[in-house]
This record gives C-alpha cells, structure tokens and sequence, in this order.
C-alpha cells in the first residue's frame, strides 16, 4: 500500500462511517480496485480508532452525561433536578439509566451475533459486499416509509420520552450486528432497526453512534 492509497482510504473512511452507506463495504471495493489483496491490520484498527475519536469528541458531552448516571446509579447518589425533555436519551435521570442498559443489551447481542458474521467475512467475495449495499438501500427506504407513516402517532406517545427499551435494544443489537456484514451499513442498519420498532429518528440517529 502507498502512502497516497492510505490517505485516500482514510478519507473514504471519515465519509462513509457517519453516511449509511457502509464505509467497510466501500473500503473493500476501492482495496479492490486499487489491487489491494490484503490490507495490514492495524490500517483498519487505526481507521477505526480515528473514527471512534471523532464519535467521543463530538458527543463528548452526551457521554460524560450518560457516564455520571451510570456514577450516580453505582453510588446511590440522587438525581439533579435539572431536566431536558428534548434529549431523548438522557434528558433525564430515567432516560439515562435506561439508555446505559440499552447499550449494555445492544452490544452484548451484537457481540454474539460479531462471532459468527467474523468467520464469514474473510471469505466474502466482492460481488456479495456489492450486493449487501442493495440490502442496505432497501432497509433504509422501508423503515423511512415506515417512521413517515408513523411520525403522528410517535409524536403524539408518551412513550417517546421514554428513552431505548429493552426490547429495542435487542433489535437494534441485532441490526448492528448484521451491519458487521461488508456492505450493510452498520449506522444505516441500527437507525432502520431503531426507527422499525418506533423509536424517534433523531434519537435512533444518536443512539446508533453513541452505540458504536
């Protein structure tokens, strides 16, 4: 690999991660085209890391938030009477605790689902990661009907205050699982899945970063 193929290939990474479009499925085709047979591991670990840190950096603040209730819960200390009922997530002290048990759900389901997908991976030829950004095309058309013409209803529920369920943490880990796939988007699959078991969009988006 050449200097000037690393940089594109990390350029190529900071877009396709935060678009659904599935930045591992892009890499594996432009390493193809480029006539890459095998990328070195740490060139994927760091392109990884480098994303990762952009994530923390930008949702730095949602995180310390989410953090200090985890703190607060360990130490049985209570709550600030200061509440945001636009923040979805952890606008208050409930939502907090129940987005922290989300994220401990989705990623343990995805974990499971990672140990099986990662044996198919290195396997893959390039005409199924191609195939997979049709999958992902079609998640993301269907669960954009689906949010459209449930948008009313979503918004007039109390229940969208109320943070990630247990059960939507279960489908959304499912869906970030299958998004381990080259080609299936792995921020598109978690916003679909989060959106197809009626959780609100802005908060499906948030969720699906910081779950990563």
């Amino acid at each position: 690999m050449t200097v000037i193929q690393g940089i594109l290939l990390g350029i190529l990474q900071g877009i396709a991660e935060f678009l659904p479009i599935s930045s591992s499925g892009h890499l594996a085709v432009v390493q193809k085209l480029f006539g890459l047979e095998e990328v070195p591991l740490l060139f994927d670990i760091m392109l990884h890391l480098a994303t990762l840190l952009a994530v923390v950096l930008y949702f730095r603040k949602k995180i310390w938030t989410l953090l200090c209730v985890f703190g607060r819960l360990i130490a049985r200390r209570p709550a600030p009477k200061a509440v945001n009922k636009d923040d979805l997530l952890c606008g208050t002290e409930a939502r907090g605790r129940m987005t922290i048990l989300a994220v401990i759900i989705t990623t343990v389901v995805t974990g499971a689902i990672g140990v099986f997908t990662s044996k198919l991976i290195p396997d893959m030829p390039v005409k199924v990661t191609c195939a997979g950004f049709i999958v992902t095309a079609i998640l993301l058309v269907v669960s954009s009907i689906i949010e459209r013409r449930n948008s009313s209803a979503v918004k007039n529920s109390a229940e969208k205050n109320d943070g990630i369920k247990w059960y939507q943490a279960i489908v959304i880990g499912v869906m970030q699982g299958i998004g381990t796939l080259p080609g299936i988007s792995r921020s598109g699959s978690t916003i679909a899945g989060s959106q197809l078991c009626g959780v609100n969009r802005a908060a499906a988006g948030e969720y699906s970063f910081i779950v990563s």
